[in-house]
C-alpha cells in the first residue's frame, strides 16, 4: 500500500510529458498516454466541428476537454480529446484551426475573446 503514491507520482509525470498538441502548417497534432505514448496528426481542413466539454472538477479549475469533429468514422474524429485544456487555450486553438467559425459563439469581453 505504501507503494502506491510514489508509482501514481510516477504515472502521472510520465502523462504529463506526453500531453501536447501543435497546429502547424496546416496539421492539427495531439499527444498523450501513459507508458505508450501516442501522436496522431489531421489536417485541419478536415476539422469540421469542435466539442467543448467540462466536468464538473474541470469547471472549477477554468479547464475544458477539447474534441475535434471529422467528417469520418462515427461522427468524430479518431483522434484523442485534449484533456484539461484552460478555456482560453481551447477557444484559440479552435480558432486558429478554422478561423473565424467561433465567432458567433464567442462572448465579448469573456477572457478567451481577444478580438
Amino acid at each position: 500500500m505504501l507503494a502506491l503514491p510514489p508509482v501514481a507520482e510516477l504515472l502521472a509525470r510520465d502523462r504529463y510529458r506526453s500531453l501536447g498538441n501543435a497546429l502547424r502548417e496546416g496539421q492539427l497534432a495531439i499527444g498523450r498516454g501513459s507508458l505508450v505514448h501516442r501522436r496522431q496528426v489531421t489536417r485541419e481542413d478536415a476539422v469540421i466541428g469542435w466539442t467543448f466539454h467540462a466536468s464538473f472538477f474541470q469547471r472549477r479549475a477554468g479547464l475544458t476537454t477539447l474534441t475535434a469533429a471529422t467528417a469520418a468514422g462515427r461522427q468524430y474524429c479518431n483522434l484523442p480529446d485534449l484533456p484539461d485544456l484552460p478555456v482560453a487555450a481551447a477557444v484559440t486553438l479552435a480558432d486558429a484551426a478554422r478561423s473565424g467559425w467561433l465567432e458567433p459563439f464567442l462572448v465579448p469581453g469573456f477572457p478567451a475573446h481577444r478580438r
